[in-house]
């Protein structure tokens, strides 16, 4: 059955009235079917450095990568048998360069690794897929993956084996030579921009529509119906962690999301992935526990700018104390946020240990910090809580504004500029009347789940705002010794940022699907994309 559009509600209500058939069908032992799935359809295929959603959803089942990132943010090996940094190489008695003279990472392929068609995968795979993909970049998503690269640059003539980034040693060994250390550069190459094609897709040859897999799934035979449907069967030619647990997936590409979410709502769907934030707030009373969510790889905080006077030295810390106390973060998440994301708990979004950021919301305490540092000097002026385009919604600058203003008893406003020009220029110190320059709101967003992309100055941390020993402590991260290493150094690095508050962490946005309790194992990555090789069909 198919609802029109705008139907879906109506079929809800009709779904409630048989819930507990629907709920009772579930076996205890999985199917031997696809997973039939509400999906975006790909708008040119699949292919590594595809951005529009609908490929980024779907690429990780047929790409395979070097590696993948486990559900608590351990490494596994996928196409790669090994995956050693300079000091780990050097540790293991090989000889070179010290890490500092050659920041390097020697990559071993998987023996035995091949395409779904037969064709070997080997270490020239992977050079000639990036080198094509490096010169080939026309989006700052694909420069910014590539900037670690020795001598890469965003220019169309760029190399990545004649500027030395890319070295083959044999069939199966390759080294990347990187601008200066990071031990969380196996994280990046869990991407499926870094997944490798066949000599015929590199040579023009192939289809987007059928690319060569190399992850866990392919095409079927006459598997994409442009349009329709998409069918994917596990591929025979994978050896690694993501085995499917399931038959396939079958892809249903519907187009309109209320006759997708109505197509679920009646059993039709097993999954749609991703469930539309719209959808999701209108079907959330009825759809209940069959949301699952994830974290997105973004995170929304306050950032201090680094000439911003009232806010630095000891005077400073205590304001951005006050501020940090002030803030209810469950209440932004819940309210002004729709429950579309989580109170932040750390300075990243990925939950890769304890929570670094425990900062209560402590009104009594909040007063005290400020008027201490009132006590060391005084703030003068309106306080601006600004936002800069439409990245946070308007509603998150408004609560603050209200708990702030019932704290720190100074005025305090919110602000709104439509792009970094025209705030730079309405607070400009050299015009008369400028603006205050105030707090800023921030969304950053990663291109991937290394570390570095939220941590390294400049990203979501202003530059020139970090303390000597939070730039010590971020060093020793990117220098560490192995990725394991750095995951250890990662939580000393967030409980300095913790105590020094270069920013104040507030919310992390989630993404959802919709899952039949037909189906077990639904588990969303780092990007909330689904697992799809962990997925069970129960009946």
């Amino acid at each position: 059955m198919r609802a029109r559009p705008g139907t879906w509600i109506g079929a809800a209500l009709a779904l409630a009235l048989v819930a507990g058939a629907l709920g009772g069908c579930a076996a205890a032992t999985p199917q031997d079917r696809p997973v039939i799935v509400g999906a975006i359809e790909p708008s040119q295929g699949i292919r590594p450095d595809c951005a529009d959603i609908g490929c980024t959803t779907i690429a990780p089942a047929l790409l395979g990568t070097l590696a993948v990132l486990g559900p608590d943010g351990e490494l596994e090996l996928e196409l790669a048998e090994s995956i050693r940094s300079a000091p780990e190489l050097l540790a293991a008695g090989v000889e070179g360069p010290s890490a500092e003279e050659d920041p390097r990472v020697e990559i071993v392929v998987r023996e035995g690794a091949r395409f779904a068609d037969g064709e070997p995968i080997t270490a020239q795979s992977f050079v000639d897929s990036w080198r094509r993909i490096a010169g080939t970049a026309e989006d700052a998503r694909t420069a910014t993956l590539f900037a670690p690269f020795r001598g890469y640059t965003a220019d169309p003539e760029v190399d990545l084996v004649d500027s030395g980034a890319l070295e083959v040693v044999d069939e199966r060994t390759f080294v990347v030579h990187l601008e200066r250390p990071m031990a969380d550069f196996p994280a990046e190459l869990t991407l499926p921009l870094f997944a490798p094609r066949t000599a015929a897709e590199l040579s023009g040859g192939g289809d987007p529509r059928d690319p060569a897999a190399s992850g866990p799934y392919r095409v079927a035979d006459g598997g994409w119906q442009p349009g329709e449907r998409l069918q994917l069967v596990p591929n025979p030619a994978y050896r690694g962690p993501r085995t499917p647990r399931n038959a396939g997936l079958d892809l249903r590409f519907l187009g309109d999301p209320d006759v997708t979410l109505g197509e679920f709502l009646v059993g039709d769907l097993d999954l749609v992935a991703p469930l539309p934030s719209s959808r999701w707030s209108g079907a959330a009373s009825v759809l209940g526990d069959r949301i699952i969510t994830g974290v997105l790889p973004e995170l929304i905080a306050i950032s201090f700018p680094a000439d911003l006077g009232a806010f630095a030295g000891q005077d400073g810390l205590l304001r951005r104390e006050a501020l940090a106390l002030a803030i209810d973060r469950p209440d932004l998440a819940s309210g002004p946020l729709g429950g579309h994301a989580l109170a932040a708990d750390a300075f990243l979004p990925r939950r890769d240990g304890e929570a670094a950021f425990e900062v209560p919301h402590d009104q009594t305490r909040a007063e005290g910090s400020w008027q201490d540092a009132e006590a060391i000097s005084t703030f003068t002026g309106s306080l601006a809580v600004v936002r800069i385009g439409e990245d946070v919604p308007s509603g998150v600058a408004d609560s603050i504004v209200d708990m702030l203003d019932a704290t720190i008893r100074d005025p305090v406003e919110a602000a709104h500029y439509v792009s970094e020009g025209s705030y730079r220029a309405a607070t400009d110190p050299e015009v008369e009347d400028h603006d205050p320059r105030g707090v800023l709101l921030v969304r950053a967003v990663a291109a991937s789940p290394a570390w570095s992309a939220f941590l390294e100055p400049g990203s979501l941390l202003p530059d020139g705002a970090l303390t000597g020993d939070d730039a010590e402590l971020l060093a020793a991260v990117r220098d560490a010794g192995s990725y394991a290493d750095a995951r250890a150094a990662l939580e000393a690095a967030q409980a300095g940022l913790a105590q020094s508050l270069p920013v104040i962490p507030l919310a992390v946005p989630l993404g959802a699907v919709a899952a039949s309790p037909r189906l077990a194992d639904v588990q969303l990555g780092w990007d909330a994309v689904p697992r799809w090789d962990a997925i069970r069909v129960l009946d």
